[in-house]
């Protein structure tokens, strides 16, 4: 997640997460899960080919959704707990292989 004002915070630290096998995931900003930050956020996408591997490999969707530029959606962040929509990211054609 970027935001889409303003900049990372002097730690030089942006919210990231890992989807887990349910499709589910929990945002890390700080410390482990611990969300992210209020605020508006371009959402970002990278799926590697080798998860969980020393070098995960490409992205199996070609960089797409990877950059700030071109987010995948964007999100507003408020205090408390938030629920995102689903992604729909629409990209099966991108996939290597396919």
């Amino acid at each position: 997640m970027h935001p889409l004002q303003g900049d990372i915070d002097q730690r030089g630290t942006i919210p990231a997460g890992k989807v887990k096998e349910d499709g589910t995931f929990v945002v890390s900003t700080f410390g482990i899960e611990d969300g992210a930050p209020e605020g508006e956020f371009g959402v970002t996408v990278f799926w590697p080919q080798f998860p969980g591997k020393d070098d995960p490999g490409e992205d199996r969707l070609r960089g797409k959704f990877a950059l700030p530029t071109t987010p995948a959606t964007m999100v507003t962040i408020t205090k408390g707990e938030n629920k995102l929509a689903p992604l729909d990211l629409k990209a099966s054609n991108m996939l290597r292989g396919e």
